[in-house]
């Protein structure tokens, strides 16, 4: 019978690798299982356009076979738990278990975050285009608020007790508040242009109280940087806009053309004329918004000339092509100031001289 012994030491002592291949083995099979899975229905999602559906099983494609694989490390270490018996192997890899699940499920919402965040930027998800800027924030404060409540549960996971963390945390609160106040005012700020939204990126904006003007290239949680019109980086405090006022041309309808042009003295008889012409030229042009405050009449009897103002605005708002029109809309006045026989005023001042006064006109010359 001493075969039988012989077996039974044996067995004894190779069960655990016996387990150890049967449970890395099973997690293989899980593996492969995964993927095939994963490949059907991201074809079925595919055929189907199903964005949600698609982000969620792209953020969990590795996440799943990360967390096979460690739970697979943690049933092979229990296997081995009799070789440990002067350590606490059971607590210590309980602890592992729930500390690594945790941060697993953390990896995959903060993919889950990202591939939506992506996928409403793209305009894929509803069949509206979502401001890129509230995205961004919502983003950003989804993946804060994520952080908080995964940092809480790990302290929980490895036995601090948490009524200490939330005594700490209010002591020391109050100390961070003390000590960054222009810190949390730029994070409030920050905050304010995510949900208020006077501008968004891309935006040409600029302040009348401040030296501010520039295209928004980002909105951050202290600064926001823009781009000035020279090509420089311009980083403001978010805390600036909580008491500065701001404009946004971009967020304009219509550009406004308003110029003043001023004819000869001499040539009153057909300001009536010149001002008319002037006004159906405006009403016919096609890039003039005719819907909008049209008016060309005489407002000053300036030095030397009579000034009349030009008053109406363009369809488009883009700066060079309102330019443009302008440009377009200034030759066809001076045209029709012409066409009536007059010309447009410069400088210029007569001088009366009292009788018996004369001119040399070779000494004028």
């Amino acid at each position: 019978m001493a075969w039988l012994h012989t077996l039974k030491n044996w067995s004894v002592h190779y069960q655990a690798a016996f387990h150890t291949g049967l449970i890395l083995f099973i997690a293989l099979i899980l593996h492969v299982t995964t993927i095939l899975v994963y490949k059907h229905l991201l074809s079925r999602v595919k055929a189907d356009r199903l964005v949600r559906p698609m982000a969620v099983l792209n953020a969990l494609r590795k996440p799943i076979v990360v967390l096979i694989w460690y739970l697979a490390i943690i049933l092979v270490l229990l296997n081995f738990m009799d070789y440990f018996k002067d350590i606490d192997v059971l607590g210590s890899l309980k602890t592992a278990a729930s500390l690594g699940i945790t941060i697993i499920l953390v990896w995959f919402l903060l993919r889950l975050i990202n591939n939506i965040e992506q996928a409403m930027l793209a305009g894929k998800i509803g069949k509206r285009k979502y401001d890129e800027t509230t995205v961004d924030g919502v983003s950003k404060l989804s993946r804060i608020v994520l952080f908080v409540m995964a940092g809480l549960a790990l302290l929980q996971g490895m036995g601090v007790p948490l009524a200490g963390v939330y005594t700490a945390a209010g002591g020391a609160g109050i100390g961070i508040t003390l000590a960054a106040q222009d810190m949390l005012r730029n994070f409030f700020g920050g905050l304010v242009l995510y949900f208020d939204r006077p501008f968004s990126i891309g935006d040409w904006i600029s302040s009348p109280d401040k030296k501010i003007e520039g295209t928004v290239e980002k909105i951050g949680w202290r600064t926001t940087r823009i781009r000035t019109f020279d090509k420089r980086p311009l980083y403001v405090p978010n805390s600036t806009f909580l008491t500065v006022s701001v404009e946004n041309p971009s967020r304009m309808l219509y550009r406004r053309i308003r110029t003043d042009v001023g004819v000869r003295y001499n040539d009153f008889k057909v300001i009536a004329k010149i001002t008319v012409g002037i006004e159906d030229m405006l009403r016919a042009d096609d890039e003039i918004a005719t819907d909008q405050t049209i008016w060309v009449n005489l407002v000053d009897f300036a030095a030397s000339s009579l000034n009349f103002r030009i008053y109406a605005f363009t369809k488009t708002t883009d700066w060079i092509k309102f330019q443009q029109v302008q440009q377009k809309i200034f030759l066809k006045v001076l045209d029709i100031i012409e066409e009536n026989n007059a010309e447009a005023a410069f400088p210029t001042r007569t001088v009366l001289l009292p009788n018996g006064v004369s001119v040399n006109q070779e000494e004028v010359k």
